[in-house]
């Protein structure tokens, strides 16, 4: 499927709203650590801390929120998510200027600028289908991941420059102006994307969440794809868990050469992301959805293998693929749930994906935490390629890769 002739003047608004969103949701997550390093003095205990605040509304508040978007207008969670960030970036900024600021404080506001980016995502993959043709959605959803990736690339690099340049505070300043940008894009959507619910629906959200994880459970392709990203995430984590010990104390790799290497991880997303269309022409939707799990298996046993030759190389190219396979991934199964799920309960069938994602990486943080403590490093990418390799597999025993773009809710 190419390029469509006329893109649509809505989706090519929500797709530069994505771009500012995320960068804005990276100079926060990125830039609310560097305030407390440096105006609170935190170490690495009060550091973990106030991450897990800024994660703790994708636990809490991703499901309630999907709930919400299948009921109202899409469009209006999105601005009043938006509006929320607004909010608690002028809050944690106003604290600078003051000399005010506390932990409590800034893990509140963090708290709550990372609930624009929860709504924000919760809404995104049930408006796009709105918007939109039924053919059109891997070219789009590609386009989404692009943007994201450039952010994912752009923001951390943005907040630091910011910080040695002009004071870390400043990134909150940009912060506040691209969520500003954000919600004008977002404002010039013509739809809203609001689905009509039946009257007892509306009465009876607890029966719609019941009703999403049914239907997740009963469809053997999205409870693959819940699982295979659960299990991709565990033995991402348990690889991160070993791999700056082993790059700095048993390679003899340079802190500089290190973020080299995972840097190389941003370029494979921008890569991926890019030839996405193409690869998904060339391989077909089916076999496509086995890309990135069989290129994420393939980098893990490159990992492994340093454990040999303990070069920079190796992992460079790893986390590379990374990079480009996984964002393949993204785009082919998100655009396969929005052609199952029916409109009606997608965004709390989405949002149930987001909390299963996020859930998966303090249970993989532990596992590798866990397995490190225990056995060392070593075993530690030998779990993770084992996990990858699990991932792999269920791709293949559970016939995903039959999938393909004319898949319904009965597929």
């Amino acid at each position: 499927m190419g390029q469509p002739a006329h893109p649509p003047r809505d989706i090519k608004s929500l797709v530069r709203a994505n771009f500012f969103a995320t960068t804005a949701d990276q100079l926060s997550l990125t830039a609310l650590p560097l305030i407390a390093v440096l105006y609170l003095e935190l170490g690495a205990g009060g550091i973990g801390l106030l991450n897990a605040f800024q994660t703790l509304p994708y636990f809490i508040l991703s499901i309630p929120l999907g709930v919400l978007v299948d009921r109202v207008s899409k469009k209006k969670v999105m601005l009043v998510s938006e509006l929320i960030r607004i909010a608690a970036l002028l809050g944690i900024l106003a604290l600078v200027y003051l000399d005010a600021l506390t932990f409590l404080s800034m893990a509140a506001l963090g708290f709550f600028a990372a609930f624009g980016s929860v709504g924000f995502n919760a809404a995104l993959p049930a408006y796009v289908p709105t918007l939109i043709e039924r053919g059109q959605l891997t070219f789009y959803n590609g386009r989404l991941e692009l943007v994201r990736s450039l952010s994912l690339v752009i923001g951390p690099a943005l907040a630091g420059a910011l910080a040695a340049w002009f004071g870390a505070s400043n990134a909150f300043v940009l912060g506040i102006v691209l969520t500003g940008l954000t919600i004008i894009f977002v404002s010039n959507i013509s739809r809203s994307g609001r689905i009509e619910q039946s009257s007892e629906a509306e009465k009876n959200p607890l029966k719609d969440i019941s009703e999403g994880g049914t239907f997740i459970l009963r469809h053997t392709k999205l409870s693959t794809i819940m699982l295979v990203a659960f299990v991709w995430n565990c033995g991402w984590f348990v690889l991160q868990a070993a791999f700056m010990p082993l790059a700095i104390n048993t390679w003899g790799l340079s802190t500089q050469v290190v973020g080299y290497a995972l840097g190389c991880l941003g370029l494979g997303l921008l890569v991926g992301s890019l030839s996405s269309q193409r690869i998904i022409d060339t391989l077909g939707f089916g076999a496509s959805l086995a890309f990135g799990p069989v290129i994420s298996f393939l980098a893990s046993l490159l990992v492994l293998a340093n454990l040999t030759y303990e070069t920079a190389i190796l992992p460079g190219i790893a986390f590379f693929l990374f990079g480009f396979g996984p964002v393949i991934w993204v785009i082919t199964s998100n655009t396969l749930r929005q052609l199952i799920t029916p409109s009606h309960m997608l965004g709390c069938v989405s949002a149930m994906y987001m909390t299963t994602n996020w859930g998966a990486r303090p249970f993989g943080a532990f596992l590798g935490a866990a397995i490190g403590a225990g056995f060392g490093e070593a075993v530690c990418l030998v779990a993770s390629a084992i996990l990858f390799f699990m991932q792999m597999m269920l791709v293949f025993v559970t016939g995903l890769t039959r999938s393909s773009m004319k898949t319904n809710s009965s597929g």
